[in-house]
């Protein structure tokens, strides 16, 4: 099944959250604000509790499930720090877990077993206390599994062969490219560059996938380049 809008996204990764029972406890509450734009401040949704005693604050939108949100805020409760924005093009799955907090982010990628469009977990953040300091780190999410070279040959053959303005099949392809890419494909790699030259994007939301798309790959160059 092709995902065509957020909405359908976002209820199938509560799907994936019941099918695998990723779910754990939920955080506290209490009186820990976020900074917001402007240095304005509003009250945390949720608080994630270390076991040192230091909290990070969530304040957002949760998308019908206690662990998923899109478009909060991430606040240091003990320093009164802000930690950061996610957009509303972002949903994430926050949990603490191990004394790890730990933010998921889900993507629409082409890796279904023919090349199918599926929400997956694309990167994962972990936060967390090192000898009373706070840890950051993100990584891309090592279970993701590759195409093999016949999957890259059939993307391949595909943009070839492919005409026309730019339409739900087009953009589909973008994210075969996009996975063609990431498995290693130099060819892949050309044609993803050539993408929105060959095909024309009118503004709204064919286009903003498209920048979705460029930014995921962005992220996986930049993640790669410093391991």
């Amino acid at each position: 099944m092709r995902i065509k809008t957020k909405n359908q996204m976002k209820k199938y990764i509560l799907f994936l959250i019941v099918l695998f029972g990723v779910l754990t406890t939920q955080a506290q509450t209490t009186n820990c604000e976020c900074i917001i734009h402007d240095a304005k401040k509003v009250k945390a949704d949720s608080i994630y509790t270390f076991s040192n005693g230091k909290s990070i604050a969530i304040c957002g939108y949760r998308e019908g499930n206690p662990n998923i949100f899109s478009e909060f805020y991430l606040n240091r409760c003990d320093i009164d720090s802000s930690l950061g924005f996610w957009d509303a093009l972002r949903d994430c799955k926050v949990t603490l877990e191990n004394d790890t907090l730990f933010i998921r982010e889900f993507k629409l990628m082409a890796n279904g077993a023919n090349r199918e469009i599926l929400v997956n977990i694309y990167t994962i953040e972990k936060f967390y206390f090192k000898q009373g300091e706070l840890q950051r780190y993100l990584i891309i999410n090592p279970e993701l599994k590759m195409f093999n070279q016949e999957n890259i040959n059939l993307v391949i053959k595909k943009y070839e062969s492919t005409k026309g303005e730019m339409s739900e099949d087009k953009i589909d392809l973008a994210y075969e490219l996009f996975y063609a890419t990431i498995s290693g494909s130099k060819k892949a790699s050309e044609f993803f560059k050539q993408f929105d030259k060959k095909f024309f994007f009118p503004s709204g939301a064919y286009l903003e996938e498209w920048q979705d798309i460029q930014e995921m790959l962005r992220l996986w160059n930049e993640y790669n380049s410093v391991k």
